[in-house]
């Protein structure tokens, strides 16, 4: 049998979220988000997360995943000092899409920076709308959820090279 304590303290819990969602259902959402895009996406949930809760600063992430993600793979063929502006069906590369969509790539000699300034429009673009692929369905999420935070915009980089 289960301990008291413990079913007491589950209890507590399972009505404290259940009453957060309630009362807070866009910042529930979020959080959620970003809880489940550690798993999966983290460079989403890192993005995310610094958007919600962040000051402002640049952001600088590992660029392990996005250096070998096919679609910045087919958009190296850049001039030194050549910046490019990308933008991905979701499908093409579902973690990709989750970090950054659209975002620019430089070429710097003989790397690379992928960047892109996150500002959803403060609510302004009630309509833009982001898939999140379950693997048995899908979900939409609309981007303007994330002001239910005080959120502050900022420039996310990934640096990386080939040699």
């Amino acid at each position: 049998m289960v301990n008291k304590k413990l079913q007491l303290g589950i209890a507590a819990i399972v009505a404290i979220t259940f009453s957060l969602i309630a009362l807070y259902p866009g910042k529930a959402t979020v959080l959620a988000l970003i809880t489940g895009a550690y798993v999966l996406a983290p460079e989403a949930a890192r993005i995310t997360q610094h958007y919600a809760f962040g000051n402002g600063e640049d952001l600088h992430l590992n660029a392990d995943y996005i250096k070998n993600s096919p679609v910045i793979r087919k958009n190296l063929d850049l001039k030194p000092g050549e910046v490019r502006k990308i933008a991905l069906k979701q499908h093409e590369d579902w973690r990709l899409s989750y970090a950054l969509n659209p975002m620019h790539i430089k070429r710097n000699g003989n790397g690379y920076t992928v960047y892109e300034y996150i500002d959803y429009g403060h609510g302004v673009n009630r309509n833009v709308v982001s898939q999140l692929n379950l693997g048995l369905f899908k979900i939409k999420v609309y981007d303007n959820v994330m002001h239910s935070f005080k959120c502050t915009p900022f420039t996310v980089y990934f640096d990386f090279d080939y040699n």
